[in-house]
């Protein structure tokens, strides 16, 4: 491979269901390094009707989405994307010779869990890469973690190999922190190899604050972090939510899925009638979800085998203002800084995510780092629809 830039877009569904986020990348081989950087993001919201029915989707019941119309959503989706990703293009005046391909994360539906007889992790994206492709003429790949899953993995996390690349430091050890609906950590030690990351999921990130949000404050999520804020959180209820036996397990050499909680759900539940024993709710329940989210990440970040010298956050739980400040507070000395101090949005990661991993599946490289996702190999990720 030579070391000129090559360009992917890369694209992806808010966890708030509000609109997409579309990402150019350029990425550079030289030799067995990988070099990442993002030229362009943008941010395109979903028309009226159709946000209406992803969010209606993302706040189902998971039985209820059965029910659903899924195939005209993913077609729906689809479009969408491919719009979004269209006009990205545009913007960025750049030719489709210089771009190689593009990259689809699409709306995660049902669990990531092992289901079913033969115990294997399934899930769901919707967003039909043929549309994408028939929209930006560009070769999509989708679908990466139903090749880690393939291989005997859970389909997860992925980001780590993206992390590895865009960040791993001689001199430093740093933790890459993704507050989506659930917290993912990555840990790159000082001046270690790709097969010495480790990530694992600490428990929920953003998915108990925007179902608090929600079910208390008709918001779909608490913007800035405003709510919790304002509130007091009661340390003892805290104590009593994590004590629950998933907290108790040691980061291991393959990931702990915290998606075997329902953490948009019974979990929720779990929260708030322990409040309503305490006496608390409103903003003072919201507060105390928030330092649930912090004990849990300070928890894990503990039982690393080096102390970080920075943590870096990501996702959109970035972007809640209260989070982020008790969060530099818990983990002092580490610094805690953004993702945009590495010229990354913080909160369009996954479609950077998808730019970089559609670049490693058109490069012939492997992606998934098996002591993290459980896979019996380290195999391609995605499958590619031509336009």
């Amino acid at each position: 491979m030579d070391s000129t830039d090559q360009y992917y877009l890369g694209l992806s569904i808010a966890g708030t269901g509000e609109g997409v986020h579309a990402v150019i990348a350029a990425v550079r081989a030289e030799g067995d390094e990988i070099r990442l950087r993002q030229v362009r993001r943008e941010w395109f919201e979903l028309d009226g009707p159709l946000r209406q029915r992803v969010q209606e989707l993302l706040q189902a019941p998971p039985a209820a989405s059965a029910t659903m119309d899924l195939a005209t959503l993913d077609r729906d989706l689809g479009k969408a994307l491919g719009e979004a990703g269209k006009a990205a293009i545009a913007h960025a005046r750049l030719s489709r010779q210089k771009l190689a391909g593009a990259g689809l994360w699409g709306l995660a539906i049902g669990p990531a869990a092992p289901l079913g007889a033969a115990g294997r992790a399934a899930e769901i994206r919707l967003g039909s890469p043929a549309e994408v492709a028939a929209a930006v003429g560009l070769p999509i790949v989708s679908g990466f973690a139903q090749s880690d899953q393939a291989a005997g993995g859970a389909g997860g996390p992925l980001s780590p190999w993206v992390d590895y690349h865009l960040l791993h430091d001689v001199h430093k050890a740093r933790v890459v922190l993704d507050l989506g609906k659930v917290a993912t950590l990555t840990f790159l030690p000082a001046a270690g190899q790709l097969a010495d990351t480790l990530a694992f999921d600490t428990g929920p990130g953003t998915a108990v604050l925007d179902e608090l949000a929600r079910r208390h404050h008709g918001q779909p999520y608490d913007r800035d972090g405003a709510i919790a804020g304002s509130g007091r959180p009661a340390a003892q209820v805290v104590a009593d939510l994590i004590s629950t036996p998933y907290f108790s397990q040691p980061p291991p050499a393959t990931t702990k899925r915290s998606f075997r909680t329902d953490w948009q759900g019974r979990y929720v539940d779990r929260v708030e009638a322990a409040g309503s024993r305490a006496g608390i709710a409103g903003a003072d329940l919201l507060a105390t979800a928030v330092e649930l989210t912090i004990e849990t990440i300070v928890r894990a970040a503990a039982q690393l085998t080096q102390r970080p010298h920075e943590v870096i956050l990501c996702g959109g739980g970035a972007r809640n203002i209260t989070l982020g400040i008790r969060l530099r507070d818990r983990l002092s000395p580490a610094s805690t800084v953004a993702m945009e101090r590495f010229d990354v949005d913080a909160a369009s990661k996954d479609a950077f995510n998808a730019a970089a991993l559609t670049a490693a599946r058109l490069l012939n490289l492997p992606a998934n780092i098996p002591q993290v996702t459980g896979a019996r190999q380290a195999v391609r990720l995605g499958s590619i629809t031509e336009p």
